[in-house]
């Protein structure tokens, strides 16, 4: 969905609750006609926390308990759910791919959450072990795209999927 269109737009500032703005979102995830994963079981959430050594923020864990992963109408864009996740290194397109501390200096911490064109491009998100705010990155130019989950999701939904990839 665009800007351009005549569909309402998510602003977060509407809603005081990471809950209230997930059932937004999910809303219009489905309305749009974008396929939602089934809900993240709260054993799924902790075997990875343990098997990762990291903490997801309440944010974070509250997207994986509601969405859990997104396929959208068009089958070109997706996000994972929690149990496909994969750190960069574990994933296809970077297993022989050397980063430099200059170029992506926490590479263990980023875990590959979505992506669009059919692994065209890759987004990352960076998670850690104290549970704070997460990063969104695109994954071609090493990016912030977004500062959380639910500022992502915003974006994927009002502006587009697109808007969140990186051309140079």
């Amino acid at each position: 969905m665009d800007a351009s269109s005549n569909k309402k737009l998510i602003k977060p500032t509407d809603f005081n609750s990471i809950e209230l703005l997930l059932d937004e979102i999910i809303r219009v995830l489905k309305s749009d006609g974008i396929l939602i994963g089934n809900a993240a079981q709260d054993y799924e959430i902790i075997d990875f926390e343990n098997a990762n050594s990291i903490k997801l923020s309440n944010e974070l864990k509250r997207y994986f308990q509601k969405i859990n992963g997104l396929e959208g109408a068009d089958f070109i864009s997706k996000l994972n759910p929690i149990s496909e996740l994969k750190k960069v290194k574990e994933y296809p397109w970077f297993s022989n791919v050397e980063f430099t501390k200059e170029e992506l200096p926490e590479v263990d911490n980023i875990f590959i959450i979505g992506d669009i064109m059919i692994d065209s491009h890759q987004w990352g998100i960076k998670l850690n072990a104290e549970g704070k705010t997460e990063e969104i990155i695109e994954m071609d130019f090493y990016t912030i795209v977004s500062k959380s989950i639910s500022d992502f999701l915003v974006k994927f939904i009002n502006e587009d999927p697109y808007s969140l990839v990186t051309d140079r």
